[in-house]
C-alpha cells in the first residue's frame, strides 16, 4: 500500500519558470502523459505544452514535496497558492485538490480565458 505520493511542477525550460503543479504516486509516468501529445488536447496546459515542444524543448519536471497520501489535496492546493501568490503564471484551472483521476481537470479549457490574460506560451 502506498503511504506518500508526490506534489511535483512542470518548468518552463525557456525561463525556468513554473508553469504547473501537480500531485503523481509516479511522478515520471506522469511526466510521460504530460508530454505526449495525444493527451489532454484543448487545455491551456497543452496549448503551453505544445508551444515548449515546437521551439524543441521539453518542460523539466522537479519534485516539489513527498506528503502523506491522506494529505495530498492540502499539499497541492498550497503549492500552487503559493505559487501563484509568487507571481508564477501557472497553468492549472483550479485551486487543486479536485482528483488525479481526471488528468485535464486542473488545466484550462478551450475558450476560458486564463488567470495570466490569454497568454498561450
Amino acid at each position: 500500500m502506498i503511504n506518500k505520493t508526490y506534489i511535483y511542477a512542470l518548468v518552463d525550460p525557456r525561463d525556468n519558470k513554473i508553469r504547473y503543479v501537480g500531485k503523481a504516486n509516479n511522478p515520471k509516468g506522469r511526466y510521460k502523459n504530460h508530454i505526449n501529445p495525444s493527451r489532454d488536447k484543448n487545455t491551456h496546459k497543452r496549448n503551453w505544452l505544445n508551444l515548449v515542444r515546437s521551439l524543441g524543448y521539453k518542460p523539466e519536471l522537479l519534485i516539489l514535496d513527498h506528503v502523506d497520501i491522506k494529505e495530498w489535496r492540502f499539499w497541492e492546493i498550497f503549492y500552487i497558492d503559493l505559487f501563484k501568490s509568487y507571481g508564477f503564471e501557472l497553468v492549472n484551472h483550479t485551486i487543486g485538490g479536485d482528483g488525479a483521476s481526471y488528468g485535464n481537470q486542473t488545466s484550462y479549457k478551450k475558450g476560458m480565458i486564463p488567470h495570466n490574460k490569454g497568454e498561450i506560451g
